[in-house]
C-alpha cells in the first residue's frame, strides 16, 4: 500500500500526517483484523500480567509470581512472595521483573523488589519505609516509581 503525499482534497503536501493542516482532511485508516495469537488455560487466579514476547508474567491472588510459555503450555519458573501479593502492573529493566509489594495484612514498610526473568530468583530487594508503592516504571535505563512516603 503506497502512502498519498498529496491532500485529494486541496492538493498541499502532506507527507505521510494523518490529518491535512490546510483542509483538515482524513487519510482513510485501513481496520485491522484481530488474530489470535494463543489461547491457554491457567491453574491459579491472576490479578497482574506482563506480557513481553513469547513469555507471560503472572501475579497470582496466592502470593507466588510464575512465568509462562504459552506455547509449550507450561511454566517455567515460580517465585513464592511469602505473604506478599504483587500491588500492581510490572516492569521489565535489565532482565529483571520489577514488581512493588503489598503485604497482605501487614501495615509495614513495603519494598520493590527484581526477579530474574531467566530463572525467577529474587537479584535485589530496595527497602522502602512507605506503607504503599505504585507500580514501577522505567524511562531511559532508570526504575521509577510512587511511594505513600512522599
Amino acid at each position: 500500500m503506497t502512502t498519498q503525499a498529496f491532500c485529494p482534497q486541496c492538493g498541499i503536501f502532506i507527507a505521510a500526517q494523518i490529518r491535512c493542516p490546510q483542509c483538515g482532511w482524513l487519510r482513510p485508516v485501513r481496520k485491522a483484523q484481530p488474530t489470535l495469537l494463543w489461547k491457554t488455560a491457567i491453574d491459579c487466579k491472576a490479578h497482574t500480567m506482563f506480557v513481553m514476547r513469547d513469555l507471560v508474567c503472572l501475579g497470582t491472588d496466592e502470593g507466588d509470581v510464575l512465568a509462562y510459555w504459552p506455547q509449550g503450555k507450561r511454566v517455567l519458573w515460580s517465585f513464592r512472595l511469602d505473604g506478599a501479593n504483587v500491588s500492581g502492573p510490572m516492569a521489565v529493566w535489565k532482565h529483571s521483573l520489577i514488581l512493588s509489594l503489598q503485604h497482605s495484612g501487614l501495615p509495614g514498610p513495603q519494598p520493590l523488589l527484581a526477579v530474574s526473568l531467566a530463572n525467577g530468583q529474587e537479584v535485589w530487594r530496595f527497602p522502602t519505609s512507605a506503607f504503599a508503592l505504585s507500580a514501577p516504571f522505567v524511562i531511559e535505563n532508570r526504575i521509577y516509581f510512587i511511594s505513600s512516603e512522599g
